[in-house]
């Protein structure tokens, strides 16, 4: 409104005045107690700035002394293992030095369940399955599926297990042009996270978590999981490689399985010899195994091999002619294959197995038994991690392995340089921050308040003073080869380190080292702690000047307030008095005018 005034006013006659000139001139100089107050937040801001980064520099080099200190941290180790293709192990300083024997009876596993069916549509994208009231339990953990029901596309029943972040994940698969695949597994081993599935087109799997577990096929087959291996209750096949070579006369062998095959584990096995009157039947997978005694074959009539414990039959006939003996037999069928498979599915139907169940590790080390859930055992010798790499379902036999710990490398030289950068690094920013200004610079922010930042001052004399270790024996950091400089920094002396390497520093440092110890209450740590600590010297500062921040910006906008009333009161009075200039100049001019005309009659007369 001010400024609209005095145009008019300017536009009416020459004789008006610049009201937003002169207000502007004069908010200059009253605006310069605001300019000062902003420079000054703008210096304490970056005063708060400096302490931030003062204290991150002051962390570091607290966890550099805290190395320093450790006298775990010099007892390096180096850890070989005679077994590395199923046995490792990795060591953190301070791991007791020795010989560890370790056999695993059991590797830990996870839940694996696979749920197999025949795509009639030939089209994966497209098949449903009935999923309603599916259930999913994750260890103590049961997870229904609210939204499936009787045509649930099998990726989004995927999805649905995908998306519970419960250590789990499901996949679905093609495995040719009609058969697919959903896998659902565990991503952590051991018992704890065993996993059972149930109400999938009425079937269901069954991880008891003790190393069983049993499924229900939609169909109503009943499949069964123990050590010895998976077996069903009906629709086990069988095939083989039997044919005789040397035996004379004699029929193909053919292979039965007992009770329909209900004790009979799936898998491969093979036939081996232990003598020439014995053949030994192996399971490929768990490593089980039956030897029998063969005897010479009754002429003309049918003989048996029968591996009992497996449910499986060998059967094969001669000839009346004599010739088959004991040894010939024995030698045909070793080498030779049995295979057991498990039962097909058809039309709708799903099929659900187990092809792993949960189990925990089962350990002995130095003759200590462990049972643990995972595979990397971090907790049985303090600062060793063993890692298991192999599995004990290959052969059934435990994984033996002996893994040593010896002294590693010197590493003295590597933590005295990180105490060195870290110290370093403190003293350059304290002497950029209490730099004293010059004719070219204006110094550091602390350049006025050194004492703020005296504990810095406390952490060099005590470094200065050296070191305690041992039994309270005194060495300096420049006999280490840590040289203390002029302004105040550190440099490393190779030379000097050698030396006292030389001497078996590494030793010393490991007896347990204390920086600037003159007690237990007075030494470089617990400086630094009391710098660092709540309500320390940085964070009281901190708080101060963050305080001292609020009351200027308070004080600013009052002011920016006052300002605004004292520039509206300028604007305001000059505005008037452009108006009355305004007002007398017209005044003046119907005067000019109205003596003029006077004259011009008096003249006329």
């Amino acid at each position: 409104m001010a400024t609209s005034s005095s145009k008019i006013a300017a536009g009416a006659t020459t004789q008006s005045i610049d009201v937003a000139a002169i207000v502007s001139s004069l908010m200059t100089s009253e605006r310069k107690p605001l300019e000062a107050l902003v420079k000054s937040v703008s210096q304490k801001e970056l005063i708060v700035s400096d302490l931030a980064n003062l204290k991150s520099k002051v962390s570091t080099l607290q966890s550099a002394l805290d190395t320093f200190q450790n006298t775990t941290s010099y007892t390096t180790v180096n850890v070989i293992s005679n077994n590395p293709a199923v046995i490792t192990a990795t060591a953190a300083n301070g791991a007791s030095l020795g010989s560890y024997d370790v056999e695993i009876a059991q590797t830990a596993q996870a839940t694996k369940i696979n749920v197999g069916g025949i795509n009639l549509a030939n089209g994966l994208s497209s098949k449903t399955v009935n999923a309603t009231n599916f259930q999913i339990t994750v260890g103590t953990s049961t997870y229904t599926y609210v939204a499936g029901n009787a045509t649930t596309p099998l990726s989004s029943l995927a999805g649905f297990i995908n998306s519970l972040g419960a250590g789990v994940t499901a996949s679905v698969v093609a495995i040719d042009a009609t058969n697919w695949n959903l896998a659902i597994q565990g991503t952590k081993t051991g018992i704890a996270n065993k996993i059972s599935i149930t109400n999938l087109n009425g079937g269901s799997a069954t991880d008891n978590g003790n190393g069983t577990g049993t499924t229900t096929w939609s169909d109503g087959k009943v499949e069964t999981v123990n050590l010895t291996g998976t077996k069903y209750s009906s629709g086990i096949t069988s095939s083989n490689n039997l044919s005789f070579a040397s035996a004379t006369n004699s029929s193909l062998p053919t292979v039965l399985l007992s009770q329909g095959g209900i004790s009979s584990p799936i898998g491969n096995y093979s036939i081996s010899n232990l003598s020439s009157s014995s053949l030994t039947l192996t399971n490929d997978l768990t490593g089980l195994s039956q030897t029998i005694a063969v005897g010479d074959p009754n002429l003309n009539a049918t003989n048996s091999l029968n591996f009992s414990q497996f449910g499986i039959t060998v059967n094969f006939t001669t000839s009346a002619n004599a010739g088959d003996t004991a040894a010939k037999i024995v030698s045909d069928m070793t080498g030779k294959k049995i295979t057991i498979s498990k039962p097909p599915i058809q039309g709708e139907n799903l099929s659900f197995n187990l092809n792993s169940v949960s189990n925990n590790i089962l350990a002995t080390v130095n003759g200590i038994s462990y049972e643990r859930g995972s595979n990397n055992l971090n907790d049985i010798v303090p600062n060793l991690t063993i890692n298991i790499a192999g599995t004990t379902n290959s052969n059934m036999r435990p994984l033996k392995g002996m893994i040593t710990t010896s002294k590693g490398v010197d590493n003295s030289g590597t933590i005295l340089q990180g105490l060195s950068t870290a110290y370093n690094d403190v003293i350059s920013l304290y002497n950029t921050l209490v730099q004293n200004p010059t004719t070219t610079t204006a110094g550091g922010n602390f350049a006025y308040r050194k004492s703020q930042l005296g504990f810095i001052d406390d952490f060099k004399q005590k470094i200065s003073q050296g070191f305690v270790y041992g039994d309270n024996n005194i060495m300096s950091f420049s006999q280490v080869g840590l040289i203390l400089q002029g302004d105040g920094t550190t440099k490393f002396d190779s030379l000097k380190f050698a030396n006292a390497s030389a001497a078996d520093l590494q030793s010393k440092l490991a007896s347990g080292a204390k920086v600037g110890f003159q007690s237990t209450t007075n030494n470089l740590k617990v400086s630094i702690s009391n710098a660092l600590k709540q309500q320390g010297s940085i964070e009281l500062q901190t708080i101060s000047t963050k305080t001292e921040i609020n009351t200027l910006k308070n004080k600013q906008s009052q002011l920016v307030d006052r300002l605004a009333v004292v520039e509206n009161n300028y604007t305001m009075r000059y505005s008037k008095l452009n108006t009355l200039l305004f007002n007398l100049n017209n005044t003046s001019n119907s005067l000019t005018s109205s003596l003029t005309a006077l004259t011009n009659m008096n003249a006329s007369k």
